[in-house]
């Protein structure tokens, strides 16, 4: 299915349709067993949604096991702010190991600097982030 056809088909979805696994094999003309399945659910719900909003008609999606849910209102919001915090885990655990995994005595001066600058700001970004989710919690502690 080329990208024009991704767009029409957007255009009967609806939020919480599901595209069955059967439908899903064959957009992507190959079986669920095929070991470039997954790359494809993963382009095609990206497809989806970037469609979806070309014609104002935003959806967020997510692959299912073999399926693709279009999420409801309440479900997007959960889903995102999910991901949000799965992001910000691995944000967390690479800063953790930015310096642990590059022995910098092997880099040059230049890429060494590169380095150091890519931890700086790695960890002001985290730094940013963990002041975020302080005063976020003191004010939702407030609010109960």
């Amino acid at each position: 299915m080329n990208y024009e056809q991704v767009k029409k088909f957007v255009s009967g979805l609806n939020k919480g349709d599901v595209i069955a696994p059967e439908k899903c094999e064959i957009i992507l003309g190959m079986s669920c067993n095929d070991e470039n399945y997954q790359i494809g659910m993963m382009k095609l719900s990206n497809d989806l949604i970037r469609a979806s909003v070309e014609i104002n008609r935003p959806l967020s999606v997510r692959v299912h096991h073999n399926s693709i849910v279009v999420n409801t209102d309440h479900e997007a919001s959960e889903y995102h702010e999910q991901q949000q915090i799965y992001g910000i885990r691995k944000f967390k655990r690479h800063h953790k190991l930015h310096d642990k995994l590059v022995d910098q005595n092997n880099l040059s001066r230049e890429q060494l600097e590169s380095h150091r600058l890519s931890g700086e700001i790695s960890r002001r970004i985290k730094n940013a982030i963990d002041s975020e989710i302080r005063i976020t919690m003191v004010k939702s502690k407030r609010v109960k």
